[in-house]
C-alpha cells in the first residue's frame, strides 16, 4: 500500500483502492456467514457499487467538507463506540447479532465504508501522500510491536475470549513504540501538526487499532474462522492485514476534521 500512495497516478491508485476494498467485503461476507459463492459475490458488487457512488460524490474537493462528510465520520465513530461495547461484552453480546445475518452485513458497512473514504480525504485533500503515509506507518508499529512485546514480555491477557495472545504488555509496548514513530516521523517536517498533537493522535490511534483488531477477531471467533481468506501466503486475507486500519483510520480522518475544518 505504501508504494500504491506515492507512485500510483490518482486514478491508478482509486482503481486499486477499489478494488482492495471489494475484495474485503468478500472476506467480510465469509466473516458474516455466508458461505455461497453467489452470494458473496453479490454483496461484494453491491458494495462495490457503493464505492463508485462515494467516489463520484465526492470527486471534489468542495464535496468533501460538507457538513455532510462530518456526520458521516461521526455516525463512523458512533459504530466503533458500539462495537467496542460489543467486543467488551462478548461472547454475551453476540446473542444480539449471531442470528442475524442482515446485521453482520450491516456491520461491515459501518467498517469498511468509512474506511475506504477515509482513504480518499487522507490522500487527496489532507497533506496527501503524507498525512497517509503517516497513519499507516503508525499503525504498521504499533501492530509490529504490540506482537514483538507481547511475544517477549506478555503475561496478562488483554481480552482472552476473543484473541488468547494479546495482552496487556503488548499494548502498552505499542503505545511506547506509537509514540516512538512520532517523535522520528516529526524530525521529518512533512506534516504540519505539533509534536504534542500528534502524540495524543498516535496514543488515540494505538487504542482504536487495537478495537479495530479484535472486532475482525471477534468475527472470526464467532463463526469459528481462523482467518479471512488464504489470498496473503502466510498472512491470511487483506483484512487481516488491514483490521487495525478500518478503526483507526476514519477516526484519524474526523480528527483531522475536527482539528482543521477542512483538513
Amino acid at each position: 500500500m505504501q508504494f500504491l500512495i506515492f507512485f500510483f497516478s490518482p486514478e491508478n491508485f482509486k482503481i486499486i483502492v477499489t478494488i482492495i476494498c471489494i475484495y474485503s467485503t468478500w472476506e467480510w461476507s465469509k466473516l458474516s456467514g455466508i458461505m455461497s459463492y453467489k452470494y458473496r459475490f453479490l454483496v461484494s458488487m453491491m458494495f462495490g457499487l457503493l464505492f463508485i457512488l462515494i467516489l463520484f460524490l465526492f470527486q471534489n474537493k468542495k464535496n468533501l467538507f460538507s457538513t455532510s462528510l462530518s456526520v458521516f465520520f461521526f455516525t463512523s465513530l458512533i459504530w466503533w463506540i458500539i462495537a467496542s461495547i460489543l467486543v467488551f461484552f462478548y461472547p454475551y453480546s453476540a446473542y444480539f447479532w449471531h442470528n442475524s445475518l442482515y446485521l453482520r452485513i450491516f456491520f461491515g458497512f459501518c467498517i469498511l465504508i468509512p474506511f475506504f473514504l477515509s482513504i480518499i480525504v487522507l490522500r487527496y485533500y489532507c497533506y496527501g501522500t503524507w498525512i497517509l503515509l503517516f497513519i499507516m506507518i503508525l499503525v504498521w508499529v504499533i501492530d509490529s510491536s504490540a506482537y514483538m512485546c507481547g511475544k517477549l514480555f506478555g503475561k496478562h491477557k488483554l481480552a482472552p475470549t476473543i484473541s488468547p495472545n494479546k495482552t496487556w504488555e503488548g499494548f502498552i509496548g505499542s503505545i511506547s513504540f506509537a509514540i516512538l514513530t512520532v517523535l522520528l516521523i516529526a524530525k521529518l517536517e512533512k506534516i504540519h501538526y505539533s509534536t504534542t498533537t500528534l502524540i495524543i493522535f498516535a496514543i488515540i490511534v494505538t487504542c482504536i487499532s487495537l478495537l479495530g483488531d479484535l472486532t475482525e477477531s471477534m468475527f472470526k471467533r464467532e463463526m469459528g474462522i481462523k482467518e479471512s481468506s488464504n489470498i496473503i501466503p502466510g498472512h491470511g486475507g487483506i483484512l487481516d492485514r488491514i483490521d487495525s486500519l478500518t478503526a483507526s483510520m476514519p477516526l484519524f480522518t474526523y480528527l483531522l476534521i475536527i482539528l482543521n475544518n477542512n483538513c
